[in-house]
């Protein structure tokens, strides 16, 4: 590139020109300009994020400028109105300059830099950012005079001429920016101005070249900032105000290559400390980190200038470049290298504010933790002793653990070793982090616990001032719990002995001068050196280790501490003198005071505690007299009693009695053990007289606070009694009046009186059990005597004494004693003696059945409450009742009982364990035919339980049978169950084989009767049968058969034994998958006739199998018959039934108990007047989706649509979308042969061939259809599409129904030629559908006339529609519902085909089902269902060229009157109504 300058303007007007013709302007051609141009704009308005950052680059490039020698390099930014005016004195442009300009990544710099400092700028597109607030710039530089603008084209890098708007400056280079037209230029100007006002001077420090900034801002003061160096700082300033700091060089070498930094190995780091201060104290704040000018604060307190490598924006640094991490790592080592040894002066003791923390970059953030742990390994610190050291090796000291609380004083202990004092208080956080370690008030006292315990002699002879100044740490930093942790066990105390002493091992005392005692010989007493106590923080501290002072009190203390501990030599006059000193000080005592501490001597010269000793006073009692012999008993030694006078004699036994426990009456317990007698009572127990005994006691004891345990020991001590036996004390009464004249005979409770004169003054011995009430034992001994007499007690007599127990009973052991003792007398049925039971050999009540045992409450009536209620004797149960059968009773009514009785008690309390019973030979059973009776085990194959009244009647005259009323049987069932004779149950081992004449044909008529008959024939039937029977009717079937024959029998052992069969109406009840019961009912079909059903034996099967009432049977025939429910409700009142039921299968039988509604009369016959035979219409349920619970909900919310207009109803599948609100579908021609029904086109109502359709509300809502036909239809004129078209309409009477169905098993009338029609249209319907939606195949033909076509036969015809076409694609949907909203889920459509030989006008057959299933499908205006019913009729079939119409929603075009429907002798016969 070119350097020269240009030495004329015509040269540099040349120049110019060349710029633009190079990028294909001013006649030139270059294709791609326009994308240039594009990219320009982008670059300049996308590269950097502040629309400010311009002013950096303008900044940088003056950096990047040559000055001339002498020159101090300027910048001068001036903001004007809308513009900027930039000034800088370098040289001049040259012309590489000029096409650096005009270029991109075209810098001047490349290849200029200097190897160590690097460069500013690198990337030749930094000067485009000025047109992100500018769009003219015009620039005036020596003989240049050039503008860009930056709405022209390739406006940013092709320049034209002009001359520069402000006048020119020589020796400087001028830039004029205007600035942008746009709605917020005054916003702009505001960001620049407040950008220009935050300049810091700091940006010039890390420039290589540019000194000096001035800048003027409209209405505001000049701004200058400035730079200057001195050889051991740099001084930045700003309008005068200066900062200094202190930078720091450091190299790094083996650099990475970099692309852009070619053959650069060696770069400089600079760090900056800036010396703030205020008041005197150094204040850090963020600095920003450079790459010659600002990047941006990254949390450091020092500044940081490195070559980096940024991004693009010049906003953040390349954290992808090796370059950039081999820069942080000489950042690290020149942060160490600065703050060392040879640290500057000026930084010596402040570094440490330094260190980072807080840093807010992932790239940069690694340098905390570096730095950290590189001077944690470094000798970077001062100690006050051995110049610098590792910083975890030193302490910060503070100044209340020094010897002169100071921060520079001696510290306390010698194994310190302190940071310098020289480091401010504000480092010491800073130090922490390198591992400098403070003193805490645990390690200080650690500090002291090692002194006092590892080198004791060490701390006694630290000097007098170290002493006071320990003394007071201690009392004002720590408390007296954490000290005496510390100095409990040291010798820390000088006494006046010149020794030391620790506080817990020896009793210490501070002297006082005004107390004089005589501190009695043997006691460890010490005094404190009273030079130490003088000092007031030394004395509080010898305090809370425990020195006290000194006072008779203390010395008392003394003595019971040296009792305590028994330390040292003893002698038996210390002991005495011991004594004796807190007998002359006992009025200053405290008596608090434990004196139970103190030992004494006895005569035998051993230690023991005065609670231990006895004190033989004649004037209280001579002991001698009960301890003779007993060398147990312990006496004080003799020396106790010398030298004390005899007027101070009681006073002395008094004391020692008061306050040492030594008795002089024999201890009944000792002190601390209240819970038991002392060994000494109890030799007076055992070795006196028992009279001596009483009589000590009551003499000299009070019983007001012994323990139950003593009394019962005392209660327990035998007594003479009247009878001159002894028995202990406790069960002993005291022969008062009172008790005397409630004995039953002379002498029957000598054993219990006790033997003793006056009892009036033994009445206290009640504490220890001797009874002085009529209590429970009293009376018990009154029954007790009475068992011992040969004669039966007097009954009036002994039930007084049962109620006087009764009333005296109180606790469980008292109740036991009738069950461990034989206390209940049973008499004799004879004239000999009774016999006396416990209470669990009784029964208070048994059934007659039990013939073993002998109830109470036939003997005491009235003690109920004694022997039920309190004894808790049980009547029999069921342990009772099994006894009994294990005893093979031979009664079979005995039996029967008993078995009831099992029964009743099994119901309360299931006992699983009746098994056993199954092998006994308590089985009654018989035979009708055999006219005989046995008893046998349950194991015995040969016999069964009838546990079903018909089938009762089948096996009575073949098999044994349990001979058992059914009722009792049905009673029995879960019984039976736990004897494990399920299979015994005839309902159970019946199998059955049926022979049938003809094939059985489902009867959905006369299921549908019996199940509208379900509830009222409940009604009618014991409600013990109620579960079960509703369970199998609603499982019930109903087959029409010519005849059939079931035969039942039971297998005994391998052969088969038959039961009586059954012939005419058959009924079969089976298990269904479910564990549930079916009832299967075979109907003869000469009985099916209407003037014969229901036959006389359907009604009599009912009766039978239900238990009904003979006489109700006739109520079974009208049930079944009638269908008015105000007629049913009629007859069951008048046979005293509740009100109706509505048959509703999934409820259970209690729930249709308690439903009082009636079930909605359906479709019905226009007639008024019906005959007998019209009783058989029923309610059916519509077919699918509804259901009879639907069907219930709606007739009950009736009410609601009572005399409302009819609207078609709404399909049950819940899901419904969008046709035309009017309720009409239009869906034009599908194909050339295939038309959709349109009612528009509907005949008028009013026409001579047209179905007049009447509706209304019949019942609770549910609207009926009454159509009469004007033109009669020769059945010879219609056409069915299938077999199966032709069941009756409902809306005929059930008598009608049920003729065409037998007429139907009879003679079906369907023609040959009728089944070739129906074959024809379907096959012609078939090949449609494929051809609408390829995926179709035969699947979808669900009529069992697919079969006729060569394909599978469909099994389950009467359930579909002719096809069942789930339409995934909607190819079928969007010709039926031409431009019409569709679901997004698939629609199953039902189709129906109807086809004839004629024209679309010919009238075809539609079933009553079919009909249903229109209605049910109805969608009306609604929105599209997902299932839609179709009836497509195929016409002119063999004509050469079949044509369909598509009905879709056919109930509405029969509401519309597109769609005629008339009844003809069982199906409707519909006829298409079109224009």
């Amino acid at each position: 590139m070119d350097t020269t300058y240009c030495e004329h303007i015509e040269e540099a007007k040349k120049h110019i020109l060349e710029q633009r013709v190079d990028r294909g302007l001013d006649g030139a051609t270059n294709r791609n300009a326009n994308d240039l141009d594009k990219a320009l704009k982008l670059i300049s308005e996308e590269l950097y994020e502040k629309p400010t950052r311009f002013i950096m680059e303008l900044i940088q490039n003056a950096d990047d400028n040559d000055y001339a020698d002498g020159v101090v390099p300027e910048l001068s930014i001036t903001l004007l109105n809308r513009s900027l005016l930039i000034a800088c004195n370098e040289v001049g442009f040259n012309k590489q300059n000029v096409d650096a300009i005009c270029g991109i990544n075209a810098s001047t710099k490349v290849g200029k830099k200097n190897e160590e400092e690097g460069y500013v700028g690198e990337k030749g597109i930094g000067f485009k950012s000025v047109f992100k607030v500018a769009d003219v710039v015009w620039i005036s530089s020596g003989h240049y005079s050039f503008k860009f603008d930056k709405n022209t084209k390739l406006g940013m890098i092709a320049p034209f001429w002009e001359k520069f708007p402000q006048p020119k400056r020589e020796g400087y280079t001028q830039f004029l920016l205007k600035l942008s037209e746009t709605s917020d230029v005054q916003v702009v100007v505001d960001v620049i101005k407040k950008e220009l006002l935050d300049l810091r001077p700091t940006l010039l420090l890390f420039l290589r070249r540019l000194r000096v900034i001035n800048i003027k801002l409209p209405s505001h003061e000049p701004i200058r900032l400035s730079c200057t160096s001195t050889p051991s700082k740099m001084i930045l300033s700003k309008n005068g105000l200066s900062t200094d700091y202190i930078v720091l060089k450091h190299y790094v070498t083996n650099m990475p290559s970099e692309e852009k930094r070619k053959g650069i190995k060696k770069t400089r780091i600079l760090l900056a400390f800036p010396m703030t201060r205020e008041n005197g104290e150094l204040v850090t704040s963020k600095q920003d980190v450079f790459a010659f000018l600002p990047i941006r604060s990254f949390g450091f307190t020092f500044m940081i200038q490195a070559d980096f490598l940024l991004v693009a924006s010049r906003e953040g640094i390349d954290q992808s470049k090796e370059w950039n991490k081999c820069i942080l790592r000489g950042i690290v080592e020149a942060f160490v290298t600065a703050v060392g040894p040879s640290v500057k002066p000026s930084l010596k003791y402040l570094w440490p504010l330094f260190l980072p923390q807080d840093v807010n970059d992932s790239f940069l953030k690694p340098l905390e933790t570096e730095i950290l742990q590189t001077l944690r390994k470094e000798k970077v610190l001062l100690s006050d002793k051995d110049g610098y050291e590792n910083p975890s090796s030193l302490q910060i000291i503070p100044a209340k653990y020094r010897l002169d609380n100071t921060d520079d004083g001696q510290v306390m202990f010698d194994d310190y070793k302190p940071v310098s004092s020289g480091y401010p208080t504000s480092t010491h956080s800073k130090l922490k982090l390198l591992g400098v370690q403070t003193e805490t008030r645990e390690k200080f006292l650690e500090k002291l616990k090692n002194v006092v315990t590892k080198n004791g002699s060490v701390f006694g002879e630290k000097p007098e001032e170290w002493h006071k100044r320990l003394a007071y740490i201690l009392t004002t930093e720590f408390a007296q719990h954490e000290i005496a942790r510390v100095l409990r066990y040291a010798k820390a105390v000088p006494l006046t002995n010149k020794e030391w002493a620790s506080p817990d091992h020896k009793t210490i005392f501070f002297e006082r001068s005004d107390v004089a005692v005589a501190i009695p010989e043997g006691l460890d007493i010490f005094t404190v050196d009273p030079v130490a106590a003088k000092d007031q923080a030394r004395r509080t501290l010898f305090q809370y280790l425990g020195v006290k002072e000194c006072n008779v009190q203390q010395i008392c203390e003394a003595i019971l501490s040296k009792h305590e501990s028994l330390e040292g030599t003893r002698t038996i006059d210390h002991f005495v003198q011991h004594v004796k000193f807190l007998f002359s000080s006992r009025r200053t005592l405290d008596r608090n005071v434990n004196s139970s501490r103190i030992w004494f001597v006895d005569s035998q010269r051993k230690l023991v505690r005065g609670s231990e000793l006895y004190l033989d006073d004649p004037n209280i009692l001579s002991l001698k007299d009960y301890f003779q012999d007993y060398q147990e008993v312990r006496y004080p030694h003799d020396l106790y009693f010398d030298s004390i006078e005899d007027t101070q004699k009681k006073d002395w036994f008094d004391w020692l009695r008061e306050r040492f426990d030594i008795q002089s009456v024999p201890r009944l317990v000792k002190k601390g053990y209240p819970h038991s007698i002392t060994p000494e009572f109890k030799h007076i127990m055992n070795t006196c007289p028992p009279q001596k005994v009483l009589d000590l006691l009551k003499d000299k004891y009070s019983f007001e606070d012994l323990y139950g345990s003593v009394c019962k020991e005392i209660g327990n001590l035998l007594v003479i009694c009247k009878d001159g036996n002894k028995r202990p004390l406790n069960s002993t009464y005291l022969p008062i009046q009172k008790l005397m004249r409630k004995v039953p005979f002379r002498k029957a409770l000598d054993s219990s009186f006790i033997d003793v004169s006056k009892p009036a003054e033994w009445c206290s011995f009640t504490k220890f059990g001797l009874k002085m009430e009529d209590d429970f034992n009293f009376y018990l001994n009154c029954l007790r005597s009475l068992t011992t007499r040969q004669s039966a007690p007097p009954h009036e007599q002994l039930s007084q004494i049962y109620q006087e127990i009764k009333s005296q009973i109180s606790d469980q052991k008292e109740k036991e004693k009738f069950l461990e003792e034989a206390l209940i007398y049973l008499p004799s049925s004879t004239k000999e003696a009774g016999t006396w039971f416990k209470s669990n050999q009784c029964l208070w009540q048994a059934p007659t059945c039990l013939r073993r045992a002998q109830p109470l409450n036939k003997i005491y009536k009235n003690l109920k409450g004694f022997f039920k209620d309190t004894l808790r004797i049980r009547n029999a149960n069921l342990q009772d009742i099994i006894q009994e059968l294990k005893t093979h009773p031979t009664n079979p009514t005995q039996i029967q009982e008993l078995f009831a009785e099992l029964n009743e008690h099994f119901k309360k309390e299931p006992d699983e364990n009746l098994q056993s019973l199954k092998n006994l030979p308590i089985f009654p059973i018989r035979s009708i035919t055999r006219s005989e009776s046995k008893i046998v085990s349950g194991t015995d194959s040969k016999w069964f339980i009838g546990d079903r009244n018909f089938l009762r009647t089948v096996f009575e005259k073949s098999v044994y049978l349990l001979d058992f009323p059914l009722e009792t049987i049905l009673e029995m069932l879960n019984l039976f169950k736990a004897l494990d004779l399920e299979q015994k149950f005839l309902s159970i081992a019946m199998k059955t084989s049926m022979k049938f004449v003809g094939v059985p044909t489902k009867c959905e008529i006369c299921k549908e009767i019996i199940e509208g008959a379900t509830p009222n024939i409940l009604r009618i039937m014991p409600a013990d049968q109620r579960e079960l029977a509703f369970q199998q009717l609603s499982n019930v079937n109903v087959f029409a058969v010519k005849d059939v024959v079931l035969e039942r029998y039971v297998m005994i052992g391998k052969m088969p034994i038959k039961g009586t069969p059954s012939s005419g109406v058959v009924f079969d009840v089976k298990k269904t998958g479910k564990g549930e019961e079916e009832l299967n009912i075979y109907i003869p079909l000469e009985d099916l006739q209407p003037d014969r059903f229901p036959p006389y034996q359907l009604c009599e099967e009912f009766q039978k199998l239900f238990r009904i009432n003979a006489k109700h049977r006739l109520v079974i025939d009208m049930l079944l018959r009638t269908k008015d429910p105000l007629r049913i409700e009629q007859i069951l009142d008048q046979n005293g039934f509740i009100q109706t039921l509505v048959p509703v299968k999934s409820k259970s039988p209690d729930d249709l108990l308690q439903d009082t509604e009636f079930e909605e009369p359906s479709f019905q016959s226009n007639q008024k007047h019906q005959n007998a035979t019209d009783d058989l219409s029923v309610s059916s349920p519509p077919p699918r989706p509804s259901s009879t619970k639907k069907a219930l909900d709606e007739s009950r919310n009736g009410d609601q649509v009572k005399n409302q207009s009819f609207q078609p109803k709404v399909s049950s599948s819940g899901k419904s979308h969008g046709v035309e609100s009017n309720g009409r579908l239009d869906v034009g021609h599908i194909g050339e042969n295939f038309t959709v029904s349109d009612p528009k086109r509907a005949a008028n109502s009013h026409g001579s061939t047209a179905a007049s359709i009447e509706t209304e509300c019949v019942g609770e809502g549910v609207r009926q259809v009454r159509m009469t036909m004007e033109n009669s239809v020769h059945r010879n004129d219609v056409n069915s599409s299938s077999t199966k078209k032709k069941s009756s309409p409902q809306n005929t009477s059930a008598a009608a129904r049920l003729s065409d169905f037998v007429a139907e098993q009879k003679d079906p009338e369907q023609t040959e030629e009728d089944t070739k029609t129906g074959i024809q249209g379907e096959t012609y319907m078939f090949e449609f559908l494929k051809s609408v939606d390829k995926s179709f195949n035969y699947l979808i033909w669900t009529s069992n006339l697919r079969e006729k076509a060569g394909f599978a036969p469909f099994m389950n015809d009467a359930e579909f529609a002719d096809f069942t076409v789930v339409d995934k694609k909607k190819q079928l949907a969007r010709r039926l519902f031409k431009g019409k909203e569709l679901p997004s889920e698939p629609i199953t459509f039902h189709i129906e085909v109807k086809a004839t030989t004629g024209p679309l006008k010919s009238p075809f057959f539609m079933s009553y089902p079919q009909s249903l299933k229109a209605r049910n499908y109805t969608f009306g205006d609604n929105l599209i269902p997902l299932n839609v019913y179709v009836i497509a009729r195929v016409f002119n079939v063999f004509s050469g060229t079949p044509k369909c119409h598509f009905i879709v929603d056919p109930w509405k075009e029969i509401y519309h009157g597109a769609l005629t429907l008339q009844p003809f002798s069982g199906p409707f016969v519909a006829t298409v109504k079109l224009e």
